[in-house]
């Protein structure tokens, strides 16, 4: 069964933040200025209801309180406008919450309340969007006050010439917001219908809103207003007495059916057109419970797993029916109008958007709801109507949802389930093709929807007929169908059959394994609960036949793989049929013209011949006997009649070479005897596929070579001789091809040789493979790739070929090659080639790290004396370097495979600070560490620091993460490495400090290592982590040393990265007395340069240095200290560049500095055109 996703929720038993809700509440008028405040009071309100919105009824003790609370702010006569925003905003969260209807109940509704709301009304701005909330609520009032049975005249002003009365006030402000975009309209609406259904104001205003409304229709564009107009009149007809609202009804039919409004483009007035009509046709026909629909009766779980209780319903069922047949069916007249709304809604159900048609269907429910039993009928012939093969999608997806209506009415008698139940069947497997996909997934999911209601209003009397055909769609749909929420929806209505009927078919245990999170897999689907599923009798050749008719020609390639593979996991259930009917079948289709059945007929031909083989070996026999002379000779021939199809060719050339590739390899698999000339056939198909720019192409295509080798070259000797003639020279030969792609096939191609044909040619082979390999200098980042792939090679031979200290090059891994190997793994593990994608080279870098964990353990296992010291302190060392870098998926990578190495058993020998590094990567609390997560494995991997045998690995991984770009990485790495320095001796600094200066004498000129560690040392100089060394004299020590290092990288430089940082490590090292002289003088230098934004930063770095060098003995202590900071803060060091380099004299004179003269004669040009090619530099490379 497929993994369960468990999730926690939290349920309450009370309303717990009652008091903090009302203290909210209270401390409005106190914050009400403070609009920060008054953001977070709102944002905290919302996180508060928003808790309960699955449990809404727990407020419901107190939602008075807190809505009368509310509602005193609002009715004081003095509050601010912005306080009673901020009040109707959070009734508006308590109202979103419970919902409109139960909120206005706590509504005051006092006759005094109308002025107010009327008033508070006229003052709102329509168009101020951030007090939509005030105006909804302010409607919602208005709604419940207008319901108070009192005379409104009463209300009206005193009689002036611009006075209106309160009921024309009140229509004006609905109408007004009628064409509100925002939620307020919906509020209008509801107020309008409200007020409208009183018996006054019908008299009065209803044909004066009616002739509003035409208004409203006749012009072009103004959609809002005809959404609250049609919103309106849905409402009233809801919520009007019938007799009151039919004689307006005709009218109402006549005005929105002559404005063409099933055909507007704007959905939802095409919704609330359907809304509107379907409430019309219900005031048409009186509200009855017509004797002739269909009562199930009882409704008991228990009782329908009980088969004694379930007859005994079944009688007693039948017994009503009788006696409901022997009453008479109530007669009466059917106004002409309802035909015509029934149309209307059948038209409605053919509508583009499932909004409309769902509305349609929900109307065709209550309308037959009401209609005589010969006319329902004819409702339902014309709803089958829909069900045509002409018709469209969105016709068959409307019919199923009206359908469903019917079924959950008891509106489907069970005499018509004859014809129902096979348009059910239909629809559960439609799809109708689009250009390179289909649409149907939403008829399929309302067909569940169907049958999940047919459930629901049957008998298991009635439905026992259908039973079996029923059981059989729902489940082709939960295991085979492309969607999962179709899988979903179809276990949902199987489960709700096999509890409401209780006779599907093995419907508990299909339940038990194909339940709402199994399902959801679609590999687990085809490949795991088809077996089960189909080992019931009942549904094994319906499901074989679904795959065969259904899903082998289906537009989507990978569910015709998927099924070509079920069909070979069922093939066990059913031999004699997958042989006699499905395997001719599917032969016959490997020539069709049609694409998609061409390819999963090739797919389906492997793996059933595949599924046979098994079955042949139980009773052992060989698949020729099993299948006998004429079928097996038909699946030889089928790669050669693809090839001469020109199959590979087209736009579906691709998923063709994948298919034959699968049948060379099934048929390999399957010890099908071939011939010579047909094994040739298959080599030259392999060939041609081994360098494909594909990447899925050549992998089947190395793994389709790596069966054939096992099962047809190596068994046979002539065979052997051969491929090490002929394949193996010119495979060796590709390897130096300028095609990358031809690279990684043949070099892949070579290590999934077995050691058969490896014998005798292992030397060869592994120098030629070795070379590729770890030829990187010189050679573009494009053969990354390529070499990426020739050292899984180069793995998958070590992992094969027999071990051997002393043995012959030629046929074991001996010493010398082992040292070969380890050598080249060694280099390309340092591989750090980039281009326009990047650090490419790090696919490199993390196969070259699994090729040394699978030889470590290999040697381990079987020869360990062979795995010398510095084989594993190196393998140990680069892991963790690895490990300490930038790329989150190559540190995890790093560290799983040094786990591995460290847990293995036996242990692998000669692992320098074993101890601690079990210590380290063993212990419970990183158990379950996610090291590609830089916050959590920094903390670890810096500890490897102290062990002295990989700490200058550990160092220079761990620079490149300091260094780097990324924000998270760098934040915690750097904390990682300042937190383990914090409390080091400067006995344990100084190999720390020697470890720097060796990455820059062996990186020199290096800008991927040198860059980093500048910031890397920025970082260190900033926190102090070198204040031990302060006192340290002479040139041998660290601070002199290290300013040498940086002078000698920023000697020379053009690049002005470089540059920049190592401005910030000479203004860190002002701070040591051996190295400020040196460090002014360099930084002194840098204010002269050539590039302008150099000598910009500079000078500002060295102003904040000084700065905080404070009291030192850094600056003179007179009026030249004051000049010096004048001269760096005042002048312009973007500028001109001798006026920057006389300031730079100036500061040289003032720090008694040699001074930097600028050479005679010709100097000028030559300092022009060198400063505008240097400023032309860093524009290029700064991006500016």
């Amino acid at each position: 069964m497929a993994e369960r996703i468990v999730t926690h929720g939290n349920v309450y038993d009370h309303f717990e933040e009652y008091d903090e809700v009302h203290s909210l509440i209270d401390a409005l008028p106190s914050i009400l200025k403070d609009f920060r405040a008054l953001e977070l009071a709102l944002e905290r309100m919302t996180n508060i209801v928003d808790k309960y919105q699955e449990q809404p009824h727990l407020l419901d003790p107190h939602l008075e309180r807190i809505i009368n609370k509310l509602f005193g702010i609002v009715k004081r006569r003095d509050a601010p406008s912005s306080l009673m925003h901020q009040a109707f905003k959070y009734l508006y969260l308590f109202s979103k919450l419970r919902g409109p209807k139960i909120i206005v109940r706590w509504f005051t509704h006092e006759v005094s309340d109308l002025d107010l709301v009327l008033a508070l009304l006229q003052k709102q701005d329509r168009d101020d969007y951030l007090t939509w909330e005030t105006r909804y609520m302010l409607l919602l009032w208005l709604s419940i006050i207008v319901l108070i049975p009192f005379d409104l005249s009463r209300m009206d002003p005193t009689p002036t010439r611009h006075a209106r009365s309160t009921v024309d006030r009140i229509m004006a402000i609905g109408q007004v917001y009628l064409s509100s975009s925002d939620k307020s309209q919906d509020a209008a609406a509801h107020v309008c219908a409200k007020f409208l259904s009183r018996p006054d104001v019908q008299k009065l205003k209803l044909k004066e809103f009616l002739d509003w409304g035409q208004l409203v229709f006749r012009v072009e564009d103004n959609n809002y207003q005809k959404c609250g107009f049609l919103k309106t009149l849905a409402t009233l007809f809801k919520i009007a007495k019938r007799e009151d609202v039919l004689s307006i009804a005709p009218l109402v039919l006549e005005l929105v059916t002559g404005y063409s409004l099933p055909d507007h483009n704007n959905t939802l007035l095409r919704k609330l057109h359907m809304k509107l009509i379907q409430r019309l046709g219900t005031t048409f026909l009186p509200s009855k419970v017509l004797s002739w629909r269909y009562q199930r009766g009882s409704r008991s779980l228990e009782e329908t797993l009980s088969t004694v209780s379930m007859e005994a319903v079944a009688k007693d069922d039948g017994t009503k029916e009788e006696e409901e047949e022997e009453e008479e069916e109530d007669e009466f007249d059917i106004p002409e109008e309802v035909e015509n709304i029934l149309g209307e809604l059948l038209t409605g159900l053919k509508d583009k958007d499932t909004v409309v048609r769902w509305s349609a269907a929900k109307g065709i429910g209550r309308l037959t709801g009401r209609l005589p039993k010969e006319l329902a009928n004819e409702v339902l012939d014309s709803l089958l109507e829909c069900f045509s093969t002409i018709e469209t999608d969105s016709t068959w997806h409307g019919g199923c949802l009206a359908l469903a209506e019917l079924g959950r009415r008891g509106l489907l008698l069970p005499e018509r389930l004859d014809v129902v139940v096979p348009v059910i069947l239909r629809a559960l497997l439609y799809d109708e093709r689009r250009g390179s996909c289909s649409v149907g997934s939403h008829v399929r999911d309302a067909a569940c929807y169907v049958s999940w209601s047919l459930a629901r209003a049957y008998n298991p009397e009635q439905l026992k007929p259908y039973v079996s055909d029923i059981a059989s769609g729902l489940v082709l749909v939960m295991i085979f169908d492309r969607e999962v929420n179709c899988r979903r929806a179809a276990s949902a209505a199987f489960q709700e059959n096999v509890g409401r009927q209780g006779i599907f078919p093995h419907g508990i245990d299909i339940l038990t394994m194909a339940d709402y999170f199994a399902v959801g897999s679609i590999s687990h689907v085809y490949l795991d609960l088809s077996l089960k599923i189909g080992s019931f009798t009942e549904y094994t050749q319906c499901l074989i036949n679904h795959l065969l008719e259904v899903k082998l020609p289906h537009w989507d390639h990978t569910i015709r793989e998927l099924a070509a593979a079920s069909l070979s996991v069922l093939t066990p259930l059913n031999p004699s049929y997958m042989m006699d009917e499905i395997l001719p079948q599917v032969l016959s289709n490997v020539t069709s013209s049609d694409t998609s059945l061409r390819h999963g007929s090739l797919h389906a031909v492997a793996e059933v011949l595949y599924g046979l083989y098994k079955v042949a070996a139980e009773s052992n026999q060989s698949i020729e006997e099993f299948l006998g002379a004429e079928l097996t000779e038909s699946v030889r021939g089928v790669a050669s009649r693809a090839i001469s199809r020109k199959v590979f060719k087209g736009s579906t050339g691709d998923i063709m070479r994948v298919a034959v590739l699968k049948y060379i390899e099934r048929c390999c698999l399957s010890n099908l005897k071939i011939s010579d000339a047909i094994l040739e056939v298959w080599q030259s198909i392999i060939n041609d596929n081994l360098p494909h720019t594909v990447e899925s192409i050549r992998e089947e295509a190395v793994k389709t070579f790596g069966v054939i080798c096992e099962c047809k070259y190596s068994k046979d000797q002539t065979r052997i001789r051969v491929v090490q003639s002929h394949l193996m020279p010119q495979y060796i030969f590709e390897l130096d091809n300028k095609l990358h792609f031809a690279r990684m096939g043949f070099s892949l191609a070579l290590g999934a040789m077995p050691k058969e044909i490896l014998e005798g040619k292992l030397l060869t082979v592994l120098k030629s493979l070795t070379r590729s390999a770890s030829d990187i200098d010189g050679v573009p980042a494009i053969y990354c790739e390529s070499r990426r792939d020739v050292i899984r090679a180069i793995s998958n031979i070590c992992n094969k070929v027999d071990i051997s200290a002393d043995g012959p090059p030629t046929h074991f891994l001996n010493r010398s090659l082992i040292e070969l190997v380890f050598s080249t793994l060694f280099k390309t593990i340092g591989d750090y080639s980039t281009d326009r994608r990047g650090d490419i080279a790090a696919i490199v870098r993390e196969a070259t790290m699994s090729a040394l964990e699978s030889l470590c353990i290999r040697l381990t296992d079987t020869n360990p004396s062979l795995l010398k010291p510095h084989y594993v302190s190196e393998t140990i060392g680069h892991l963790l370097q690895q490990g300490n870098e930038k790329i989150d998926r190559t540190r995890s990578i790093a560290c799983n495979k040094l786990i591995s190495l460290l847990q293995h058993h036996p242990p692998v020998p000669n692992i320098p600070h074993n101890d601690e590094l079990h210590l380290l990567f063993l212990s419970e609390v990183i158990k379950d560490i996610n090291w590609s997560v830089a916050q959590s494995s920094f903390p670890f991997t810096v500890q490897a620091l102290g062990l002295n045998t990989y700490s200058y690995r550990v160092l220079l991984g761990l620079v490149i993460s300091v260094g780097g770009l990324t924000e998270s990485l760098v934040k915690s790495s750097s904390a990682s490495l300042l937190h383990y320095l914090s409390d080091k001796s400067k006995d344990e600094l100084e190999p720390f400090a020697v470890l720097i200066l060796k990455i820059f004498d062996e990186h020199s000129r290096n800008p991927r290592v040198i860059l980093p560690l500048l910031k890397t040392l920025d970082l260190l100089l900033t926190n102090a982590s070198f204040h031990l060394f302060m006192s340290d004299t002479g040139e041998d020590s660290f601070p002199a040393l290290l300013l040498d290092r940086v002078k000698l990288e920023v000697k020379g430089s053009r690049d002005p990265i470089i540059i920049l940082n190592s401005i910030c490590v000479f203004t860190g090292l002002l701070q040591f007395e051996v190295a400020n002289k040196s460090s002014f003088s360099q930084l002194m230098l840098l204010l002269g340069h050539s590039f302008p934004k150099v000598r910009r930063i500079t000078a500002e770095r060295l102003y904040k240095a000084l700065l905080m060098c404070g009291d030192s003995d850094l600056l003179p202590e007179d009026e030249r200290g004051n000049e010096i900071f004048e001269i760096l803060n005042e002048t312009q060091w973007d500028g001109p560049l001798p006026d920057a380099r006389e300031k730079r004299n100036r500061l040289c004179v003032l720090l008694d500095l040699p001074a930097l003269k600028t050479k005679e004669g010709g100097s000028k040009t030559k300092t022009t055109n060198s400063e505008s090619l240097g400023y032309k530099d860093l524009v290029d490379r700064m991006g500016y």
